[in-house]
């Protein structure tokens, strides 16, 4: 459109404006609208303030009861960590680790393909968050372990541990160092 076209339609449609009568009937309408829809007080309606006082009212004894206090528990004297359920504990006592100072690295790697439960890796003797051992280094280690021979030869180099959980719940664990003996714990014998 061109400029002048556009600002006479603009002032034309400024002077346009609804029929008294059309107003007239709009008006009425609206008004016969707003009884229709317009809601009837509940006197069973509770305020937000009565509702708030009614919550507290319930919610303070409620909070009491649960933070009370538990009653004291008798412990020994020093007793920090006081009583254990040890029915819910599934540990097997330190006692049946079994002795480990006869065992042989060609004997741990057959133990290994037999009944081995997990495996697990860790760069120090501790194993909280240690690795499972995956299928191929599991088998390098097996084949390492029994083609291993007793030795004198002094481990050196980094040192990776193991511990070998069994489906009968023993454990061992032993070490591979980087130059390729193996030590296990509880043997003073060393495997290459």
């Amino acid at each position: 459109m061109s400029d002048k076209i556009k600002q006479k339609y603009i002032s034309y449609m400024n002077e346009e404006n609804p029929s008294e009568e059309f107003l007239n009937s709009l008006t009425e309408r609206l008004k016969l609208e707003e009884k229709r829809v317009r809601p009837k007080k509940n006197p069973f309606v509770i305020s937000g303030a009565i509702a708030a006082g009614i919550a507290a009212c319930v919610a303070v004894p409620l909070a009491i009861s649960l933070n009370r206090a538990p009653l004291p528990v008798e412990k020994a004297p020093l007793d920090y960590a006081g009583t254990v359920n040890a029915s819910a504990i599934d540990a097997k006592p330190l006692d049946n680790l079994g002795d480990f100072s006869e065992i042989t690295a060609k004997a741990l790697s057959e133990r290994i393909c037999g009944s081995l439960s997990e495996l697990l890796e860790s760069e120090s003797n501790s194993f909280v968050d240690a690795k499972n051992v995956d299928e191929k280094a599991l088998r390098e280690l097996i084949e390492k372990l029994s083609s291993a021979e007793e030795t004198a030869a002094a481990p050196s180099g980094k040192q990776a541990f193991y511990m070998a959980v069994f489906e009968d719940g023993e454990i061992v664990k032993f070490s591979v160092f980087e130059n390729g003996v193996v030590t296990i714990n509880g043997s003073v014998k060393r495997f290459l």
